[in-house]
């Protein structure tokens, strides 16, 4: 055992950071806090933790990608003379909870805490179970992605970091949302549902999302499901 720690109250979803930011894990609990345990001075373990919804309880938590939207459009080739270091992305998570509403975080540096940054609204979802953040390899918008017992998948994209958050709701799932993940560059997002079936979705051109494929294990099989990558490590194409 590397690190222990017992928590208060029940740890109902885990998300580690990206490798840039070293290594750190958010906890996301029953009361509605996030503890965030960062191993990266390899000293000792520093936890921080904040109230991300108190009222409702935490079901799930997810991390912002190491790269800030459209970075490699505007991140220098070459570091010219005199030029200083550029500074640090930021980290960012995204959680929620058993009310409609999804959080994000933001995490001061000189403070040593977490600030709430934005609220993402106009979810058909009266509470949410999983949330994902999606990768990003240098593109020019954020995904969000939002999924609830009641069946409901919403989806939010920014244009940049300042941007309006512009949310979209995908038709009703056939059971209750348990999973969500998105593909490695975050261009398709794979939705599980608590029936033993699976789609994966990607943006169309009109901003709408459209459903690829679907995988249903209920129904017996020879071939193996569309999309599905050599050898079962990934469902998710990139």
């Amino acid at each position: 055992v590397v690190y222990g720690r017992r928590f208060p109250a029940p740890v109902v979803s885990l998300a580690w950071s990206p490798e840039e930011f070293g290594i750190a894990l958010a906890c996301a609990c029953a009361d509605g806090k996030v503890y965030v345990v960062d191993g990266s001075t390899k000293q000792n373990w520093n936890v921080t933790h904040f109230d991300a919804h108190t009222n409702a309880g935490c079901t799930g938590v997810s991390w912002a990608p190491y790269l800030p939207p459209n970075a490699l459009a505007t991140m220098p080739l070459v570091q010219g003379p005199g030029q200083g270091q550029a500074p640090a992305p930021i980290p960012r998570l995204v959680t929620c909870g058993q009310e409609s509403t999804v959080r994000i975080w933001k995490y001061s540096r000189a403070d040593q805490t977490w600030l709430h940054e934005h609220d993402l609204q106009d979810s058909p979802s009266s509470s949410q179970r999983e949330v994902a953040w999606a990768p990003n390899v240098g593109m020019p918008f954020s995904y969000v992605a939002a999924g609830s017992d009641e069946r409901y998948v919403t989806i939010w994209l920014q244009d940049g970091l300042d941007g309006v958050w512009r949310a979209v709701a995908l038709p009703p799932f056939e059971d209750a949302v348990v999973r969500l993940s998105w593909s490695l560059v975050g261009t398709f997002l794979i939705v599980s549902c608590e029936n033993n079936t699976a789609s994966i979705w990607k943006e169309d051109v009109q901003g709408g999302w459209t459903q690829v494929s679907k995988i249903d294990s209920r129904v017996p099989t020879s071939h193996p499901p569309q999309h599905l990558s050599q050898g079962g490590q990934h469902m998710v194409p990139p």
